[in-house]
C-alpha cells in the first residue's frame, strides 16, 4: 500500500504532540509494510528507516513557524521578527502559509507524476495540501484529527477562519481518523460529520524514551506534577487551585508545572493569591528526556484538561509507574484506568491529591493497575487500526 502522508510540525523541533505523533505513525506504518512518502514543509534534517521524507522547501530553516499550536497572531508575531531575507521565504499569515504549502505540493506532484493509493493528512494545517492532492491524484483522502479548534480553546472561543477551514476539510475528506471516541463525538456534534465516516485509532506511547534519574527524588520530596501547554485547554488554573489545597495538607509536597503558554503570569498570580508561591516550581518547556525524569520522580501527575482529544502525558506518566489523575473530558480516560475528575471539580481533584500524597498503599495500587495497561498502548496498535481503516476505505472506493 502506497501512502502519501502530509505533515506539518515534526521532530526534532516540536512544541506539542502533533509532530511526535506524525513521526511515530509514519514509523509504525512503515514497520508494518506500508510504503510511506512523508511530505513536510521544511527539512527536518533527520531520516526514518522505511519512510521517504520529501521536504518542500529546502531553504526554509525556521521550523518554529511550523509548530502545531500557533494561532494566526502568534505566527505573524514570529514572522515579523525574522530578518527580511528570511521573512520573504514565508507567507505573512498562517492560513496563507498553509495554502503556499499546498501549492508547493501541487508543483511536486505535477513534476514527479508519482502514484499513490491514498492520501493521509494530519490536522487542519495540512487540509489545504490534502484537498489539493486529492484533486490532482483523484485518490481518497484520510484526515487524521489530533485536535480541533473546539479543543484548543476549551470549547469556548475559537478562530472562525480556522474553524471554517476545518469544517470544509473534514467534509471534503473521504474518511476521518479520530484519536478517541471523545474526538469522534466532537466531530459529529460540532462539525456535523456522519459517524460512519469516522474511524478511531488511539495514540500510542512505546516510542517514549524512559530514562530514570540516577537519584530519584520520589522518596525525598512529594511532587504534584502538571506537564503541558499553559492554555485554557489544558486547565492549569484549575490545577493550581486544587494543588494549593493539597500542599497545605502536606508540608513536604511541591508543585511543579512543566510547560509554557499565555497563562504563565496568571498561574504565578494565582499561586500568590493561594499563598503557595514558595511551593511552586515552573520549569518552562522541557525536552522529552527531562520530562521523562520528572514523570519518574513525581508522586502524582495531573492532566485536568478542559477538552483533551487524547492525553499522551497520562500514558507517559503511567509507563513510569506514577499515579495519574485525568479529566473525564479526555480521550485517554477511555482506555487508561486512572482516577478521573470533571475538569471543573477542583474540590474532588484536591481530595484525590491529598489521598495520594498521604496514602502510600494507594500509590502502589495505582501503579499496579496503571503500568500494565499503559504498556499495551503502543504505536504499533495505532498503525494496525489505521491500516484497517485504509483497507476499508480502499475496498469501498473500488465498488
Amino acid at each position: 500500500m502506497r501512502v502519501l502522508m502530509i505533515g506539518w510540525e515534526f521532530p526534532p523541533l516540536i512544541r506539542g504532540g502533533l509532530g511526535f505523533a506524525t513521526y511515530a505513525i509514519a514509523t509504525s506504518l512503515a514497520r508494518q509494510g506500508v510504503t510511506v512518502t512523508l511530505i513536510l514543509p521544511f527539512n527536518p534534517g533527520i531520516t526514518i528507516e522505511g519512510v521517504r521524507i520529501i521536504p518542500l522547501g529546502e531553504a526554509r530553516s525556521v521550523s518554529l513557524l511550523y509548530h502545531a499550536y500557533h494561532t494566526r497572531a502568534s505566527y505573524q508575531r514570529l514572522w515579523k521578527n525574522l530578518p527580511p531575507r528570511i521573512r520573504r521565504l514565508y507567507a505573512s499569515d498562517l492560513i496563507s502559509e498553509t495554502d503556499a504549502y499546498a501549492a508547493r505540493l501541487a508543483a511536486w506532484l505535477e513534476t514527479t507524476r508519482e502514484d499513490f493509493d491514498l492520501i493521509h493528512a494530519h490536522d487542519w494545517l495540512t487540509l489545504s495540501a490534502g484537498l489539493t492532492a486529492k484533486q490532482l491524484l483523484n485518490k481518497p483522502l484520510v484526515v487524521h484529527v489530533h485536535a480541533t479548534e473546539y479543543d484548543r480553546h476549551g470549547g469556548r472561543l475559537h478562530d472562525t477562519l480556522i474553524r471554517e477551514r476545518e469544517y470544509h476539510g473534514f467534509h471534503g475528506a473521504d474518511m476521518l481518523i479520530a484519536i478517541s471516541k471523545y474526538t469522534r463525538d466532537i466531530l459529529v456534534k460540532h462539525y456535523h460529520i456522519p459517524p460512519g465516516k469516522i474511524r478511531i485509532a488511539y495514540n500510542g506511547a512505546d516510542h517514549i524514551t524512559i530514562r530514570l534519574p540516577v537519584g530519584r527524588l520520589r522518596d525525598e520530596r512529594k511532587i504534584i506534577l502538571f506537564a503541558g501547554r499553559l492554555t485554557i485547554q489544558k486547565g492549569p488554573l484549575q490545577f493550581i487551585r486544587a494543588a494549593a489545597r493539597a500542599v497545605k495538607h502536606d508540608p513536604d509536597a511541591l508543585i511543579i508545572i512543566a510547560g509554557n503558554g499565555e497563562l504563565w503570569d496568571e498561574i504565578i498570580a494565582e499561586a500568590r493569591e493561594q499563598g503557595i508561591a514558595d511551593r511552586l516550581l515552573m520549569t518552562g518547556f522541557l525536552p522529552q528526556e527531562e520530562l521523562s525524569r520528572l514523570y519518574a520522580t513525581a508522586t502524582v501527575v495531573v492532566m485536568p484538561s478542559v477538552s483533551e482529544p487524547f492525553g499522551l502525558t497520562a500514558v507517559e506518566a503511567a509507563l513510569h509507574g506514577t499515579p495519574v489523575i485525568v479529566s473525564r473530558q479526555s480521550g485517554v480516560a477511555e482506555i487508561l484506568p486512572a482516577l478521573q475528575v470533571d475538569y471543573w471539580d477542583e474540590e474532588k481533584l484536591a481530595h484525590y491529591l491529598i489521598s495520594i500524597l498521604t496514602h502510600p498503599p494507594l500509590r502502589e495500587t495505582m501503579r499496579i493497575h496503571l503500568q500494565p495497561v499503559a504498556k499495551r498502548i503502543t504505536w504499533d496498535e495505532t498503525a494496525r487500526a489505521i491500516i484497517t481503516a485504509y483497507e476499508d476505505l480502499l475496498a469501498h472506493a473500488t465498488h
